[in-house]
């Protein structure tokens, strides 16, 4: 999986190394951080970030791009350069599947909940009302 992050002078750098923790932990990852030179950019409190990768950089197609928060991204609204980035051509989007609606096992604590019009299954007969 190729991630980039975009990181930028006056990044909140928890708002960058937050999910680079998450995401460097998935199985055969690869994370790069991207700005417009490879010079390192100073967070708001001053932490000097390295960019491993420019915008002009050769970088495969990403599966995932992270755009942190911070002062510095407001003028990062009008910058062309920036805003252009994440049109890079990336690979299409796998099928999603469908997700089953999670119900707990039959002898979990929690309670037996089931899709409108079915009988729950830890529910009591009903009472038919007749002797």
């Amino acid at each position: 999986m190729e991630i980039a992050a975009l990181i930028f002078p006056g990044i909140d750098q928890m708002d960058f190394t937050a999910p680079f923790e998450v995401l460097s932990r998935i199985p055969g990852a690869r994370i790069h951080m991207l700005w417009k030179h490879l010079a390192p950019v100073r967070d708001i409190a001053g932490l000097l970030l390295t960019p491993t990768a420019t915008f002009d950089s050769d970088l495969p197609p990403l599966d995932v791009l992270v755009v942190p928060g911070g002062r510095g991204q407001l003028p990062l609204m009008d910058d062309e350069r920036v805003v252009a980035c994440p049109s890079r051509p990336s690979p299409p989007a796998l099928p999603r599947k469908r997700r089953r609606p999670f119900w707990p096992p039959r002898n979990s604590p929690l309670p037996q909940l089931s899709p409108p019009g079915c009988k729950p299954r830890n529910a009591p007969p009903r009472a038919s009302g007749r002797p």
